[in-house]
């Protein structure tokens, strides 16, 4: 049995994790996938990646982050942090570790109003006028405030800060909690028109935030919140660019049967060379995002135009979006016959280019789309890798209980003859 694998986007052979993630996906491979149903299997690499998108000018598009520099968090300040932690809903913000200048370990999230951190603070007394007015703004804004009083609270906010008083009081003050309790004094004075019978317990909530963002900065990015990383990490801005960049560089260079372009065929001969290494036994193909795309594209269009002899048995769809791309009719072969305005789906390919079709998405994985409401006669189905937002993109391709049910799909699949 050959397997073929076609890789996703941001996969660059010049990257040093490509090749030891290629070797992973092909030992577990090689140890949960066929061995019951062929031994003698092998497994190949489409390799796509080098006609991806180019960047001429090394992605300078991207506007650079505020906080972290596009992945360098040594340069944030304390007050960027605690702007980033006020910016998170309180319920999901993690308490800080008690030791938070040695600690790596993820904090479970959960409730923390009202708590105090252990170990060093942000001083008040220590923002400039605009910091604080920018912390207390950005408190307001993330506090779901009716927007009927949110600009006089923030206004409000900002006056406080601002008054040359302010820092004279912080600047008495021996320790935060001092600081916060004159602070929620100041703001409780500044109550005024829409904000009469609501200011003082709207400004104490205010001020437990405030608190709660300057005791946590400290200890960001010691933690990791995936709320707040997803935003700022330059791993995550790389796939992010990559992933459009290469999508497009798919549109772009796919022709047709005539001239497929360069991604089509490099993957139709990699699955000629799988063929040719084990011709009596079945072609077995596991892809992974964009991958999924490409072998729809050839199955639908490329190999049924061609009049190709070459049968994909089984093919294994993980985190693909073909169903969204056949909902925007981006395939080669998508036509406006089918929609859900016509109460029909889109018929399942040609059999003789396709025998059996399991599509694997994840509900964590935010750009991983199902294909059952789509296309028919899918085996369409989810999987938990346990993992949330970017993380789950990849990680069916880590779980050796993936891989345990790939193997049972196609010990299924052979009984059913791969069809």
């Amino acid at each position: 049995m050959s397997v073929v694998f076609v890789h996703g986007v941001a996969n660059r052979e010049d990257d040093p994790s490509y090749k030891p993630h290629l070797k992973e996906i092909k030992d577990f491979l090689n140890r949960y996938v066929g061995n019951d149903i062929s031994p003698s299997g092998t497994v190949l690499e489409a390799y796509w990646g080098k006609f991806g998108a180019t960047f001429a000018w090394n992605r300078e598009s991207r506007p650079k982050s505020v906080l972290f520099r596009q992945g360098a968090p040594t340069t944030s300040s304390d007050v960027d942090r605690a702007l980033v932690m006020a910016s998170v809903d309180g319920s999901q913000v993690p308490a800080a570790p008690a030791n938070p200048q040695n600690s790596s370990v993820l904090v479970p999230a959960g409730p923390t109003v009202g708590s105090v951190a252990i170990g060093p603070r942000i001083r008040l007394k220590d923002l400039s006028p605009q910091e604080l007015s920018d912390l207390l703004s950005t408190v307001i804004v993330e506090g779901n405030v009716d927007p009927g009083v949110r600009p006089q609270l923030i206004i409000a906010a900002d006056e406080v800060a601002h008054d040359p008083a302010t820092p004279a009081a912080l600047a008495q003050c021996t320790n935060v909690q001092e600081e916060l309790e004159k602070l929620r004094a100041m703001l409780d004075r500044k109550e005024a028109g829409a904000l009469v019978g609501m200011g003082p317990g709207l400004w104490s909530w205010i001020v437990d935030r405030v608190g709660e963002a300057t005791s946590r900065a400290v200890s960001l990015p010691a933690f990791t919140l995936s709320t707040v990383v997803a935003e700022t990490r330059e791993p995550i801005n790389r796939m992010v660019t990559l992933f459009i960049g290469d999508v497009f560089a798919y549109l772009k260079t796919r022709k047709d049967a005539t001239s497929p372009g360069p991604i089509p065929q490099v993957v139709m001969d990699t699955l000629a060379d799988a063929k040719k290494a084990a011709p009596n036994e079945p072609l077995i193909v596991l892809t992974h995002s964009m991958g999924g795309q490409i072998v729809y594209d050839l199955v639908t269009h490329f190999l049924p135009k061609m009049q190709s002899n070459l049968r994909i048995d089984f093919w294994c769809a993980t985190a693909s979006q073909v169903g969204l791309f056949e909902e925007m009719k981006l395939f080669l072969a998508s036509t406006p016959q089918y929609s859900k305005g016509n109460g029909n789906k889109v018929p399942f390919p040609d059999k003789q280019y396709l025998g059996l079709w399991w599509n694997v998405w994840d509900h964590n994985d935010f750009i991983s789309y199902t294909a059952a409401p789509i296309i028919d006669g899918i085996d369409d189905e989810s999987y938990d890798s346990g993992v949330s937002l970017i993380k789950a993109h990849g990680e069916y391709l880590l779980r050796p209980s993936f891989y345990r049910k790939f193997g049972d799909k196609l010990a299924a699949a052979k009984k059913r003859n791969w069809r």
